[in-house]
């Protein structure tokens, strides 16, 4: 609903959804698909309804009907076609996930379950690590291979021929920083609901046959707002006590 509202204002030309390294991208796309909460659609029609009921209803209670509109719709009756999913007012584009070329191998080839390695509320939930990895790379429309300046030509051949095995019709860009030219990912117009219904898993989520990911992973959101600025020696310490930091050079 709020990407709704911000496709409303009509201020935005594009809206860029950075998910957690742990998400699937296919649940992602679903959301698109979802009927959206119409209240907020006809807020201002339900103040004007209102108001041209509570008008009608003076005008009967008075005995003055209105003879010459017999059979015909009310000025200002016609209802406006309801949004029924996001994808009516805002386009999915692009699925873009980014691999890390220099640590590829130890999230491939790993046995390591989510469980070992994140917290999830599941603990029945028996994937690992390396199967999140190819559902992320078998979904998406393009692969930034990044980290390229710290792994090897060889590595970098093989990664991509696996990449290109597990997702052929992906466009995959080498990268430093992530760096990658905007039109690569932005309105490139290579997502297509139609390619996307034929992947195995597709609206499960719909069904309920899939845990959301919010719960899956135990991941949650909180906003912390005052007028007060945090010190930035305070904030810089407590990342590098509990995060690793990498800086530019």
């Amino acid at each position: 609903e709020e990407v709704a509202k911000l496709a409303k204002m009509g201020q935005f030309d594009y809206l860029v959804i950075e998910s957690t390294g742990i998400s699937e991208p296919m649940q992602v796309a679903e959301t698109f698909t979802f009927e959206l909460n119409h209240d907020h659609d006809h807020d201002d029609d339900d103040d004007n309804a209102n108001a041209n009921a509570n008008e009608d209803a003076k005008t009967n209670a008075d005995g003055n009907a209105n003879d010459d509109n017999d059979g015909k719709e009310p000025e200002g009756s016609e209802e406006k076609t309801p949004i029924v999913a996001l994808r009516e007012v805002a386009r999915l584009d692009t699925c873009v996930t980014v691999i890390d070329a220099a640590n590829f191998d130890a999230t491939f080839e790993t046995g390591d379950f989510l469980s070992d390695r994140f917290k999830v509320d599941d603990e029945n939930d028996d994937r690992t690590v390396t199967e999140l990895m190819v559902d992320q790379i078998e979904f998406s429309n393009v692969i930034i291979l990044n980290k390229t300046d710290m792994a090897t030509p060889s590595a970098l051949a093989r990664i991509t021929k696996i990449l290109k095995q597990l997702n052929p019709t992906a466009e995959i860009i080498p990268s430093r920083y992530s760096r990658v030219p905007l039109d690569k990912i932005i309105n490139t117009n290579r997502f297509s609901f139609e390619e996307a219904a034929m992947a195995a898993g597709w609206l499960k989520t719909m069904r309920g046959e899939v845990v959301p990911e919010t719960e899956e992973y135990g991941i949650s959101t909180f906003v912390y707002a005052n007028r007060k600025p945090f010190r930035p020696r305070k904030v810089f310490d407590l990342l590098v006590e509990n995060f690793l930091l990498q800086e530019r050079n």
